[in-house]
């Protein structure tokens, strides 16, 4: 009977070890900060907004996690150059707005507090203060973040976009004619903080 309690006990203990252990692996949790973004070719000024989302970090080795997240991204560019229109153009008036819901992967690499982060996203657009921008852009993510606690940590990341946003039109802001042939992309830094629960 003793063997038997004991070996419950035992089982009973590696099971509770096993069940932590194993809800320490995925963590989900949030993320969110300052976006500073521009968009190439209007040879705008950054905006500065905001980012907020959600992480599920799974720790696959001590060194690697895979993160999966969703982020509401504010994005965009003020004081379009008034140059690159057809004709005069308010400068103080040609700020383009671009809200977007990324889908990240992202791939993060620990080195003890420290991890670099890398992936590709999805951005969708979501509303913009031009018609005549692409739906879709493709980012990569760069980033480098720091571990304060097991929970709590800060981040910088930059995000290249890849598709061009102009969507092959000439009109791009209020019906003002935009140059043909102009690749713009998005080129967003962010800095932040993220949270796990």
């Amino acid at each position: 009977m003793k063997k038997l309690l004991l070996a419950l006990l035992l089982l009973a203990g590696i099971s509770q070890t096993y069940a932590k252990e194993k809800t320490r692996r995925i963590n989900p949790g949030i993320r969110g900060g300052w976006n500073m973004s521009t968009v190439t070719g209007t040879e705008g000024d950054y905006r500065t907004n905001f980012y907020l989302g959600v992480q599920l970090p799974i720790r696959l080795a001590k060194f690697y996690e895979l993160q999966p997240e969703l982020v509401y991204s504010r994005q965009g560019a003020d004081n379009i150059n008034p140059s690159l229109v057809n004709y005069n153009y308010d400068r103080s008036g040609s700020n383009l707005q671009l809200d977007y819901v990324d889908i990240n992967v992202i791939n993060k690499f620990h080195f003890g507090r420290v991890n670099l982060q890398v992936g590709p996203g999805l951005a969708i657009a979501t509303n913009s203060s031009n018609k005549n921008i692409t739906p879709i852009d493709l980012t990569f993510n760069f980033g480098l973040g720091l571990d304060i606690t097991s929970r709590l940590g800060v981040e910088a990341r930059w995000m290249p976009g890849v598709v061009s946003i102009n969507n092959g039109a000439d009109t791009y802001y209020n019906g003002v004619q935009y140059i043909y042939d102009d690749y713009m992309r998005n080129n967003t830094f962010q800095i932040g903080a993220y949270f796990k629960f």
